[in-house]
């Protein structure tokens, strides 16, 4: 039905929201998750302030009762899937990239000597 993300630290970036938009999963996240901005202008989640519980407890009642926000809400994280961030083939090329220029560099400095 939803993510709920009650960090109670900074959060980089949230990659379990971004991730539960890609599937239409809105989100319920703390002030300090910094993706929480994007997550409340698209339409796909809020932000609650996870140390006043009596909020957070409201926040949750109000979802809990209402399927037309929830509905509403995964059919325009579906629809905005990757604006925040990149799609699952993305993922996979930045990564693959990142380990082959590490493994370059562990070659140049003799660190790792192929088979």
């Amino acid at each position: 039905r939803a993510l709920v993300m009650p960090s109670r630290c900074t959060e980089p970036f949230g990659l379990a929201a971004a991730e539960a938009r890609c599937v239409g999963v809105p989100v319920i996240a703390s002030k300090s998750c910094l993706i929480g901005d994007d997550l409340e202008r698209l339409g796909v989640g809020c932000t609650v302030d996870v140390f006043d519980t009596g909020a957070f407890a409201s926040a949750l009642s109000q979802w809990k009762a209402d399927n037309e926000r929830i509905a509403r809400m995964s059919r325009a994280a579906e629809l905005s899937a990757y604006e925040i961030g990149p799609a699952i083939a993305q993922w996979i090329d930045a990564h693959l990239e990142i380990y082959g220029e590490m493994r370059g560099a562990a070659v140049r400095t003799r660190q790792f000597v192929p088979a």
